[in-house]
């Protein structure tokens, strides 16, 4: 099931205490793993930031040797250092796997045949581990080694050739490293013969192994996976029968005699096969089975979902928990999460922020600041031992291990910063790295690591010059933004910047509210809900020299904002029950996120429903939560009562969308899906409510009710309940119509453009029971002028839509996007489309397509343009600009 350069992130459970204390403290105590796809340059950056923001603390790579070492004797690790500097800058450790014979080296096919001298294979093993030493915690020894695709030698082979030489390796160049194995395929057919596999390797070699590594799939769900991994069968502990009834993993294991720690390094269901709604149920399901349950630790120590992002390509299954465009498939939610929710045991950590220098002189200071968050279920205390301990050539650079501050202990959540200096004693390139240690000096948590070099004469960067600051008075509780920029060219160059925001007393006090670091050149602050001082805004740079001169204040003053009622909690989801079932409940939530006190009234537009309270007073920040609930006899009729709920105050008003749908007999077995995929609203600013329609299909044999369900809050969409009352039969049609209402969107929702998801739900449950519909409404773009387009003309409509192409499809390739147009006018109306690759926030490029969209007519873009401006890969941003008689709609 691995793919080559293929990363698998898993943070690891201690080992048993069979194993050497060398080695046991190598392990992590999260049991939560993924398997990522890791290609370079931002790419790879980017993945493993959603690796770290699912609090997932190991990755796991193929370190290929035919890829490393064409050619015998001459060895490349470019591309495995930038991943393995990538991974520790985040602090996530590292699991590689040792795979791929070059083609010198066997006389078998390629990357696969049994190496022909071992001495090649021990040579490469050993300069990769010594190179690592420290830096990768744990290697694996192949992958699926039982299937013929993967490994074209002998069982005998893998355990004579490849196993035990490159333990042997491994142990000697890195003591404190795991040896994985042996990543077994699951299966029988074929030769595989997992269970004779597993046993044979454990009896003839389980002393190489410090940790038993095993795959497992089964479509029918996480039941059938924990089943295989510990079911109790008919002839588990009699291996003659096995071919019969084949054994649990751990029964095997237990003949075996084994008793090193298991990881299930690949697992998963994909979402092409299962549907998103299952996938996200069945990889929930098997961490609740193992991990999402207290009392004693399970013996399976960490499982590896497979995979993080879909391969886009056509034909491969959709194994992972983010779309080819890293848009979040509710998996991925759902896994992250369960990592907050389910903290691991003991001692762990996770990395928050690391400042490390890269260039410093010799014999001058440079601060280095690490911020940890205790994830683990203990609190750190100074009087148990917890510090943070300088590994390899830190112990040259900083001062000897730091314990926590005197009476600061840290709980589980809460965050840690060290910040000390470091100075190398001579020129030269150093690799320090530091790691915190618990009671008796056990190491845990991510390593720090970074390339320090001293040289010549380092000077502190220049003051930054501050670009964009508000000025005047700002609302209390909005937000202010800053952005600066420092000059180019500068060695070494600026690592991050140290912001400081001050309130300033009339009577010259001044007060520091923040004092951090960021790693980038801009800083969104919210104003305190309350009128008081003015402010004062200054930034600097920092690089490894130390941190240069802060930039001259920029001040602005708070102002008492208005009440602002918005939606925290809306609906969750639809009401789906039999008729005459009893009348089910929800709570809605709704704060007041303005600086002053209202009244607030709250009203429901469905008569089936009843709300309590019906009026509440709330002040700044203050958040009321009202019951929702079916009025008796609501549920005495089939079809869909929808409505909304609005809370109304002297400034505005806000509204949640509601609905209950009350099915007939046995309605609800058949799904539904949603066309077109995806809904752009895009119309005049004049125009508040633009609508468009969506088409809903029953593909299957029964009847479905459909009930609609808008996360999250929905404040700003409508739809239409009267085209939801009945079922939709066998395979027939619903059309649905969708309204954007503009007057309900609140600041909360954010700045343009505002996302939501609107999913239709079936009654009745089953798979295929969920189909989701993104709809954004497009973000009118501002009237001034932007680098290289001039501003938007009188009579002109612009709107700036995110992300509209896909990954891979713009810039030089085909032109793919599902965006339409539709003109609603009498007349042809002409387009011109900008574009900017994604993360460039609008600044959008002089390049310009005109197309023409026909009287009362739609135009698939995809058609129009074949080919779009430039040469970088990615997703793309777009401007669309367009006379404002006409109204536009894309999905």
């Amino acid at each position: 099931m691995e793919r080559l350069l293929r990363v698998a992130a898993a943070l690891a459970l201690g080992l048993l205490a069979a194993l050497p204390a060398s080695r046991a403290c190598a392990a992590e105590e999260s049991p939560y793993g993924v398997n990522v796809h890791a290609p370079g340059g931002e790419e790879l950056k980017r993945l493993l930031d959603l690796t770290q923001a699912a609090r997932i603390g190991w990755i796991r790579i193929d370190f290929v040797w035919g890829w490393v070492e064409p050619v015998k004797g001459t060895r490349h690790y470019d591309g495995y250092d930038e991943i393995v500097r990538e991974a520790r800058s985040r602090g996530i450790e590292i699991y590689a796997s040792l795979i791929g014979t070059p083609a010198w080296a066997s006389d078998g096919p390629l990357g696969i045949g049994a190496p022909r001298d071992v001495a090649d294979w021990r040579a490469f093993v050993s300069e990769t581990a010594r190179r690592y030493r420290g830096r990768v915690k744990a290697w694996g020894v192949w992958n699926e080694p039982n299937l013929g695709e993967f490994w074209a030698g002998t069982r005998g082979q893998y355990i004579d050739v490849l196993l035990v030489p490159a333990a042997q390796e491994i142990h000697r160049a890195d003591p404190d490293a795991l040896v994985c194995g042996p990543e077994l395929a699951h299966l029988t057919s074929g030769g595989a013969d997992w269970h004779g596999w597993l046993l044979d390797v454990m009896r003839r070699a389980g002393s190489s192994i410090d940790v038993v590594t095993h795959h497992v799939y089964d479509r029918d769900g996480n039941g059938e996976v924990t089943r295989k991994l510990d079911a109790s069968t008919t002839f588990g502990g009699n291996p003659d029968y096995w071919s019969l009834v084949a054994p649990s993993v751990r029964e095997v294991l237990q003949v075996a005699g084994a008793r090193q720690p298991v990881w299930l390094t690949e697992t998963g269901w994909a979402s092409s096969e299962v549907g998103e709604v299952l996938q996200s149920r069945y990889v929930l399901g098997l961490y609740t089975d193992w991990f999402g349950r207290s009392g004693e630790r399970p013996w399976v120590k960490k499982i590896f979902a497979y995979e993080l992002i879909d391969d886009g390509s056509d034909g491969v299954p959709r194994w992972g928990l983010l779309r080819p465009d890293r848009s979040a498939k509710p998996a991925y939610s759902g896994l992250a999460t369960f990592t907050s929710a389910f903290p691991p045991w003991g001692d762990a950590a996770g990395l928050v922020q690391a400042v490390v220098p890269e260039i410093v002189a010799p014999g001058v200071p440079a601060e280095v600041r690490v911020t940890l968050r205790n994830t683990g279920s203990t609190t750190w205390t100074r009087d148990a031992g917890h510090a943070l301990a300088p590994l390899g050539d830190a112990s040259r650079l900083s001062p000897g291990r730091m314990p926590l501050p005197a009476g600061r202990p840290v709980a589980a959540g809460e965050t840690i910063t060290f910040a000390f200096p470091v100075s190398a004693p001579r020129e030269g390139t150093f690799h320090p790295e530091w790691r915190l240690v618990g009671e008796g000096g056990a190491q845990f948590g991510p390593g720090v690591a970074g390339t320090v070099t001293a040289t010549g004469a380092c000077p502190a960067p220049p003051a930054p010059v501050v670009t964009v600051a508000p000025a005047g008075g700002l609302p209390a509780g909005s937000v202010a933004a800053f952005s600066w920029s420092v000059g180019a060219g500068m060695a070494p160059g600026v690592e991050s910047y140290q912001v400081r925001v001050e309130a300033w007393g009339t009577t010259g006090s001044t007060a520091t509210l923040v004092d951090t670091r960021v790693p980038v050149p801009t800083f969104a602050w919210r104003v305190p809900g309350n009128s008081g001082p003015a402010f004062g805004f200054r930034v600097a740079a920092v690089n490894g020299c130390g941190v240069g001169p802060f930039s001259p204040p920029s001040s602005f003053s708070a102002a008492m904002a208005p009440a602002a009622i918005v939606v925290t909690r809306g609906q969750g989801e639809p009401w789906l029950v039999r008729r005459g079932e009893a009348a089910p409940t929800s709570l809605l939530a709704f704060r007041n996120a303005g600086g002053e006190a209202a009244t607030v009234r709250f009203d429901v537009s469905e008569g089936a429903f009843a709300l309590t309270p019906l009026s509440t007073t709330l002040g700044p920040g203050e958040e009321a939560t009202v019951l929702l609930s079916a009025r008796p006899g609501a549920t005495g009729n089939p079809g869909l009562r929808a409505g909304r709920v609005a809370a109304s105050w002297s400034r505005g008003v806000v509204s949640t969308p509601v609905a209950l749908a009350v099915t007939a007999g046995d309605v609800g077995a058949a799904r539904v899906t949603v066309s077109p995929a995806g809904l752009l609203f895009l119309a005049p600013e004049s125009e508040r409510a633009p609508t468009a329609e969506v088409v809903l299909t029953n593909p299957g044999s029964a009847p479905v009710l459909v009930a609609p369900m808008i996360e999250p809050g929905g404040a700003w969409l409508l739809v239409s309940s009267a085209d939801l009352a009945s079922p939709i039969p066998p395979a027939g049609t619903r059309r649905v119509r969708v309204t954007a209402d503009r007057n309900l969107r609140t600041s909360e929702d954010g700045a343009s453009p505002v996302r939501t998801v609107l999913s239709f739900v079936v009654a009745g449950g089953g798979a295929g029971d969920w189909a989701d519909l993104p709809v954004v409404d497009a973000e009118p773009a501002p009237r001034a002028a932007a680098p290289g387009r001039g501003p938007v003309p009188s009579g002109t409509s612009s709107w700036v839509v995110p992300t509209a192409v896909r990954q891979g499809g713009a810039f030089g390739q085909s032109f793919v996007s599902s965006l339409v147009l539709g003109n609603a006018g009498g007349a042809p109306v002409p387009v011109d489309v900008y574009a900017a690759p994604a993360g460039t926030d609008g600044e959008l490029a002089a390049t310009r397509a005109r197309v023409t969209v026909p009287a009362a007519g739609t135009l698939l873009l995809d058609e129009a343009l074949p080919v779009l401006f430039g040469e970088a890969a990615g997703a793309a941003h777009l401007e669309l600009r367009s006379a404002e008689r006409s109204r536009s709609e894309a999905s």
